[in-house]
């Protein structure tokens, strides 16, 4: 992407080179948080806890499949007898999926959207940018279609290669 090439084209090169598998929409994520405010916003997920449940848990968000993070009753809503039980991360703007684990056992919750992975079922949150100008940007360069305008890639040039013996010709075509 620095040198002038479409992210598909870099990714193409990138592959026939060294076999790896990055995603493309990780590498588009980065790139936007690199050239936006790219704050954290906090974000807050829960369940309503029915019947005996004893344990509730949440994986994905931005820990992964392989953590399961506590939650935790909302002292305010146990006023009212609603026994929700949630979590509040500080995330990037972007998607995550997730999941509650609930006594053990992988759910989702219909009160969050959904999407198929493969043969999953997954919720998904979207995490929209504090600034207006970073969205517009950030949905530029997460479009599959998004590329970088000159001034974003030498900031991204400056940024990720920050030494005095690297020069912009380096990575510019």
């Amino acid at each position: 992407w620095l040198r002038g090439w479409q992210l598909p084209e870099a990714l193409e090169k990138l592959t026939s080179v060294r076999a790896c598998s990055p995603r493309i929409e990780s590498i588009r994520a980065a790139t936007a948080d690199l050239l936006t405010d790219g704050q954290p916003v906090p974000v807050t997920v829960g369940v309503r806890r029915r019947g005996t449940a004893r344990t509730a848990q949440v994986a994905g968000l931005d820990v992964g499949w392989h953590t399961l993070l506590d939650l935790e009753e909302n002292p305010a809503d146990s006023v009212y007898n609603n026994h929700r039980l949630e979590i509040t991360r500080e995330l990037m703007p972007g998607q995550y999926p997730f999941k509650f684990v609930i006594d053990g056992k992988w759910c989702i919750c219909l009160d969050y959207p959904t999407y198929q992975d493969g043969g999953n079922v997954n919720n998904i949150i979207s995490v929209l940018p504090r600034d207006s100008q970073d969205s517009a940007k950030r949905q530029r360069l997460l479009s599959p279609t998004g590329d970088l305008t000159a001034d974003e890639r030498q900031m991204l040039s400056t940024v990720l290669c920050p030494w005095s013996t690297h020069t912009p010709s380096v990575h510019m075509p």
